[in-house]
């Protein structure tokens, strides 16, 4: 993504305001917009934007979610967008602004989770129910920062939308300005990794996170705004070739506690997290990395990329595929950079493979993602022992 956005690259270019005009009125004019972005907004938990501007409030933002299926207890009634993960990014400096990235408590009152959807996005249903933050805090961080002028970038990010259930219709959306070149209407949207290996020419990581997909959409925007747009994605079989069959029944990533009702237990699972605390820190489950990168921060003044990188070759024998360029907080002598791997199971081995740094173990952040203390030695020679090493 790096060389892409680079000076140079596909898409290292700044997008003029009525560029991006022209791409939401794009999205608009599609056959299916309305049906799509028809959002019922004066339902109880929704929200819808204001056009109050705030200092917080930003021109463009990428988004996307991940989600779960929670059912009614009462009805039985199933609902498959329950929302779990929140990535949200800067569209005008999306690799470096990550502007937020959280879990969201389910199941909501009256509900119990059926499904995590662990296989699909890495989250594991004792994050999801031991998560304390609610669909209505959610929102207020989204509505932090947008309003009604902010262009919201997605592919398909109606879907997105109503899982956080946010009445917006200023959006960019990637599904909808590119189309496949053949095939019928009703089978004329292309994947995501569809559009990220045609027009972009590099193929999204195996797995599902949002964050890396909230920033392939702005990607995919920003290529839009200088290159043809409409029925000109080719099939996922000649872009991809292939694909393995998929099995009739789905495996079980993770043994979860169900109970009678065959929904899945929060109770024990709440229960069992504190019990497991320290069993959980130090199992590979609570490591398994949800993309292909790592993010190492609390990096002090001193030290450069080429130390971070060398760390991983020392210190796991894993060569990291690229590493960003060490980013410094202003004012103060510590920065953080991402480590980008070949793949997320490298990634994720890098992460088990480094050593701790002395009399620390590995913990969890303020949403559930593994992170540990490292030690690095500058070019100089030079110790620091107080790194932090976290998975993304």
């Amino acid at each position: 993504m790096n060389q892409l956005l680079a000076p140079g690259g596909d898409v290292g270019y700044d997008v003029s305001d009525a560029e991006w005009e022209k791409l939401v009125q794009l999205t608009q004019q599609s056959a299916q917009f309305d049906k799509l972005y028809s959002f019922p907004g004066d339902e109880p938990g929704w929200v819808t934007t204001k056009s109050k501007k705030k200092k917080t409030h930003l021109k463009i933002v990428a988004v996307d979610c991940e989600m779960c299926v929670t059912q009614q207890a009462d009805s039985g009634e199933r609902k498959t967008n329950a929302l779990c993960r929140v990535s949200a990014v800067d569209g005008e400096n999306m690799l470096r602004n990550i502007l937020s990235d959280f879990i969201v408590h389910q199941p909501e009152d009256g509900f119990h989770m059926v499904d995590p959807k662990t296989d699909i996005h890495g989250i594991t249903p004792q994050q999801i129910a031991s998560c304390q933050i609610t669909m209505a805090q959610a929102q207020k961080k989204m509505l932090k920062y947008i309003n009604r002028d902010t262009i919201v970038v997605g592919h398909s990010v109606n879907g997105d939308l109503a899982s956080m259930r946010i009445n917006h219709r200023r959006v960019i959306d990637t599904a909808l300005i590119f189309r496949r070149k053949d095939g019928s209407p009703n089978r004329a949207t292309p994947g995501l990794k569809d559009l990220t290996k045609f027009l972009l020419g590099f193929d999204m990581p195996q797995g599902h996170d949002s964050t890396v997909d909230a920033q392939a959409s702005m990607m995919a925007a920003k290529y839009a705004a200088r290159h043809d747009t409409g029925r000109i994605i080719p099939s996922a079989l000649e872009l991809h070739g292939p694909q393995p069959s998929k099995p009739s029944k789905k495996p079980a990533p993770v043994k979860i506690p169900v109970n009678e009702a065959s929904y899945i237990d929060v109770a024990a699972i709440k229960e069992s997290a504190s019990t497991e605390a320290g069993k959980k820190k130090g199992m590979s489950e609570a490591m398994i990395a949800r993309s292909c990168r790592l993010r190492v921060h609390r990096i002090p003044k001193g030290t450069s990329s080429k130390d971070i990188e060398n760390f991983f070759i020392k210190n796991t024998c894993i060569v990291p595929a690229a590493v960003e360029k060490i980013a410094w907080l202003p004012n103060q002598n510590r920065g953080s950079c991402n480590v980008t791997f070949s793949t997320n199971a490298h990634a994720a081995l890098a992460f088990e493979s480094a050593p701790t740094s002395k009399n620390t173990k590995v913990s969890t952040d303020s949403i559930g993602r593994a992170q540990k203390t490292i030690t690095v030695v500058s070019y100089l020679g030079k110790t620091y022992k107080n790194v932090a090493l976290g998975v993304l």
